[in-house]
């Protein structure tokens, strides 16, 4: 089995967002008047990580959603978790017999038992 892809560290999503440099960069090229090839080509390394920032941007969950909604969506999920816990709480304190009573019982198939086998009412008669 395969572990799951670790998620990338604060770190990592801050690499990801630093273009200031290059547009540092492609600014000075244009002020010291490089060639326009070198300086286009610089600019077109700014776009493309632009770019990626807005990819990386639209693959982050969520962000589709304004902050309110988010935070409606989390208390939402908290109040979901609660209702489970209490069931998880109320469901571990019954006794078996209890347990056994709340589970539904499948419908028995028409013709079950079948004439002349073994229904419950032989198996009881033999105790």
């Amino acid at each position: 089995m395969m572990a799951s892809p670790k998620p990338p560290s604060s770190n990592e999503y801050v690499k990801k967002f630093q273009v200031m440099d290059s547009v540092a960069s492609v600014l000075s090229m244009i002020l010291d008047g490089r060639d326009s090839g070198l300086v286009s080509s610089a600019i077109a390394k700014v776009y493309a990580k632009f770019q990626e920032c807005e990819q990386f941007l639209d693959t982050l969950p969520g962000g589709d959603m304004s902050k309110v909604e988010q935070k409606r969506k989390i208390e939402d999920l908290k109040a979901s978790i609660a209702r489970r816990k209490a069931l998880v709480a109320k469901y571990a304190n019954m006794d078996v017999l209890q347990k056994i009573a709340i589970q539904p019982s499948p419908l028995p198939s028409p013709g079950f038992p079948p004439q002349g086998s073994m229904g419950v009412d032989v198996i009881m008669q033999s105790f």
